[in-house]
């Protein structure tokens, strides 16, 4: 039932005719030391401008700390418009920003009798429409190992480049862009909560160069 209802809210999404944002990549990344579910069903708005929902799971028992991500996100946010990486307005499947990634979280200085958790945070993603941006992070982070709730935080670096027709809504003061590469910084802090029977409420907040925020819930 729950990914069937999941399946619907990514379809609608998909269809909507309206600009998108090539930035879902930038909003949190939920990599607790502690928490890693199979599965993850997060709704968010990377920077403002790309409300999305992702499908996050962890197919592989051996290697929990790899994890496989799909974005979709129809850029109406709350944030104010960030005039070379808003997309043109177009109508159609090309209106909507489309994000592929795939993370992995090594576990570092552990201790298993202390509450205190720390893992290392890299990845890969990839996100697009009228253009292409790709992303790569890498942090630490560290978390407390509660039993009910689970506050985490997970400071990065990421390395982007960005290329293709990522310009405004033909809004003026904001000239179109190609190309665009850097490394920014940012640092999400999360809390999970652990529910009955295996959920894990979820939510995030991405503060720095970029800034973001998540809610989903996790089995």
């Amino acid at each position: 039932m729950h990914v069937r209802r999941s399946a619907t809210l990514l379809a609608a999404l998909v269809i909507l005719p309206t600009a998108a944002r090539a930035q879902l990549t930038t909003g949190p990344l939920f990599s607790s030391p502690v928490t890693q579910p199979k599965i993850d069903f997060i709704g968010g708005d990377a920077y403002g401008t790309g409300l999305g929902l992702t499908l996050a799971v962890r197919p592989f028992n051996g290697l929990p700390g790899l994890r496989f991500r799909a974005s979709v996100a129809d850029g109406r946010g709350t944030g104010a418009v960030e005039g070379p990486y808003r997309t043109r307005l177009r109508t159609g499947l090309d209106a909507v920003a489309y994000t592929a990634a795939v993370d992995y979280s090594a576990p570092i200085a552990t201790s298993e009798s202390g509450p205190l958790r720390a893992s290392l945070v890299t990845g890969l993603g990839a996100t697009l429409n009228n253009g292409t941006a790709i992303t790569v992070p890498l942090g630490v982070s560290v978390g407390y190992n509660g039993t009910r709730v689970r506050p985490y935080i997970t400071p990065r670096l990421m390395l982007e480049a960005r290329s293709g027709s990522q310009v405004n809504n033909g809004e003026p003061g904001y000239p179109a862009e190609d190309v665009t590469n850097g490394i920014t910084g940012a640092v999400d802090w999360g809390v999970d909560f652990v529910l009955p029977r295996g959920a894990i409420l979820r939510t995030a907040v991405t503060t720095g160069n970029h800034h973001g925020f998540g809610v989903g819930i996790s089995f």
